[in-house]
């Protein structure tokens, strides 16, 4: 558990920004739907933006809960609910664009029946196409969120990001 003192360190020094941020792009998002959706390179702008306002949010409520909240009980238990379902709204959301983007790739293996986005091979660059995997997957979002059952010593299934 975090002092009196880490807990206004922490707010300052990453939940603020974070809140910061996320009112800055929610203003911009509206910039963002005038866009002309009829070129293919404008709807992959609009989805990075939107995907990136959805994993602010989702971490920022993450880390303000906790922060806010040592345990759960009784007197807090509904507020955890809304949380979770506007998180798996977040993730439902944050998956809806993986899947609108894949369709929009330009991804000679998924003609062929595979994709490099859904498997994990070695491949001679720097990355492998492995690591494509869990970011389709939106691992490390599902990792926070099983990370904060955990802290609150629900059951939790904490898979590795890489």
């Amino acid at each position: 558990m975090l002092s009196p003192q880490e807990k206004q360190s922490f707010k300052e020094s990453y939940l603020d920004p974070l809140q910061a941020l996320l009112g800055e792009l929610q203003q911009e998002k509206l910039s963002f739907d005038e866009i002309d959706l009829d070129h293919q390179w404008f709807r992959e702008l609009k989805d990075g933006f939107e995907i990136l306002l959805l994993r602010v949010e989702y971490i920022e409520r993450i880390y303000r809960f906790i922060l806010d909240h040592n345990e759960i009980n009784e007197g807090n238990q509904g507020e955890f609910d809304l949380l979770v379902g506007r998180l798996n709204e977040i993730l439902t959301q944050g998956k809806a664009i993986v899947i609108n983007r894949h369709g929009q790739l330009h991804d000679v293996l998924q003609y062929q029946g595979s994709s490099i986005f859904n498997q994990r091979v070695s491949n001679p660059t720097i990355y492998d196409y492995g690591y494509l995997f869990f970011n389709t997957n939106l691992c490390y979002w599902n990792r926070e969120l099983q990370l904060m059952y955990k802290y609150y010593r629900m059951p939790a299934t904490i898979q590795p990001c890489f």
